[in-house]
Order: structure tokens, then sequence, then C-alpha cells
């Protein structure tokens, strides 16, 4: 049983928007209902961003699929969470070819339990950010490392575009600290990139050892969760085969309900 009486209230948008200069956000992903409940407590702000798997995306009816995908695992982790502020990405794909395709998009994904959407970019989506801020969707701006390579706007120039669309934080990915710092100091909107600015974001499964070969610059990780389960199943498989040898009852042999 979760214990969540010390739970406090949601966190609003307005509270993120509010906290610049007076306190550090801190965000964690999640992308189901058991790992946003265990972090919901200790965080501002829980992420479900397009890092999740999208297999379907180069396929006829891409839009619909992604974002389905993205609305049910929104709606798994907004029913596990009482505190933290769900903030559900919008991935390109999801907005079609207008603002009014992105506003019907992120509709579903506020349905489905976020308290906001982020939307990656800068002047080239400022239009489509200020028509959902319009229409009162909440909108946190999201700067990738990869907008530079691509001859887009410098970063700098993306947030200052962004705030002035009316994002309420801008998210950094990727974006060295000297540059994430200036932009920092420069918007009157928390900056969520690292140490030096107003939050932190960290992907849940760089902390717990689930991320791979690649770990964000400032992740420190803090469990092995892939070596317990990795340990979990081999003892699980060697004692299956013990059994399977001896006649004997395995470890974690299924059991029918009227047994237990």
């Amino acid at each position: 049983m979760s214990s969540k009486a010390s739970v406090s209230r949601r966190v609003t948008v307005p509270a993120i928007r509010n906290s610049k200069g007076r306190r550090k956000l801190m965000a964690l992903t999640a992308y189901s209902g058991a790992i946003a409940e265990a972090v919901d407590e200790w965080v501002d702000i829980v992420l479900i961003d397009d890092a999740v798997p999208m297999e379907g995306d180069a396929q006829p009816g891409a839009q619909s699929f992604a974002l389905e995908r993205m609305v049910r695992h929104t709606g798994a982790v907004a029913r596990a969470t009482e505190r933290a502020c769900v903030v559900a990405d919008l991935p390109m794909p999801c907005c079609g070819a207008s603002s009014e395709q992105a506003l019907r998009s992120a509709a579903r994904l506020l349905e489905a339990g976020a308290a906001a959407v982020r939307l990656a970019g800068g002047p080239e989506t400022a239009d489509t950010m200020a028509f959902l801020v319009s229409c009162g969707v909440p909108v946190m701006g999201h700067i990738r490392r990869e907008s530079a390579r691509a001859g887009m706007a410098p970063h700098e120039a993306a947030a200052r575009e962004m705030e002035r669309a009316g994002a309420f934080g801008l998210l950094l990915d990727g974006v060295d600290e000297p540059a994430a710092r200036r932009i920092a100091d420069e918007v009157s909107i928390p900056v969520i990139s690292g140490p030096a600015c107003d939050g932190q974001m960290l992907e849940t499964e760089d902390i717990l050892g689930l991320g791979g070969d690649f770990v964000q610059r400032y992740a420190e990780q803090y469990a092995d969760v892939r070596a317990v389960a990795e340990q979990v199943a081999r003892d699980h498989a060697g004692a299956q085969a013990y059994a399977a040898a001896s006649g004997t009852r395995g470890f974690g042999a299924a059991r029918s309900p009227a047994a237990i």
C-alpha cells in the first residue's frame, strides 16, 4: 500500500511559473503508473516525453498512432499521481499541419490528465505555441541541442521567442551549461536544465540504472535496477531448469488462485 499521507496538494502550472528565483524545481520522467506513483511525492513535475517508443511512426496514420500512445501513457501517469504537475509531450507528428490540429491533440492529452503540454522548437513553432496558450492550454517550451545543428535559431533567441509566445517554463535538452545559464538569466520564466538553472530534469531510467549506454551529463545513478532484474531472471531460469531436471517445484512456478 502506498503511503500518501504526507503528500501536499497538487503542484500547479502557476506555482511552477512563480517559482523563478524562489526555489529549485525537480522533474523526472515517467511512462507508467508504477514509476509515477513512486516519484510523485518527491518531484514538482512528472514528464511523459516522446522518448516513449513510437514503433509505428513511419507508417501511414502515424500521427494518430503517436497521439493515442501518448494519451495512454499520460492517463496512466495522471491516475497514479496526486502531487506532481503532469506534463505530456506534444510530439510534432501530433501537431499536424495546423495550429488547430495541434489544439485538438493537446486537448486529448489534457483530457487524459495532463496539466500542461511540452512543445519543442522556437520561432518555427512560436505561432502554434501562442495559439495554444490563447486557447487556455498551458505550454512548456522545449529546446533541443539538435536545433542549433539543424540551422534553427540560436538557443537564446528560441528561448525569448517561446517566452513571448506564453510558455510558462522552458526545458533545455542537451544545451551546454554556459548557454543554459545565460538563458536562465535572460528570461523571466523558469528554465529547467541543470544545477546552474532554475531546476533540473532527469530521466528516471538513468538514475535507476536502466538508461543503457547513454546517460545524461548531470544524471547520477542511484541504483542498478537492471542488474537486479537480470539477477532475478537468472535465478528464476536456474530454478526452473533445476525443477525440470529433478521433478521438484521450481522457484516462481505458477500457482493457481485456489492454491494461494
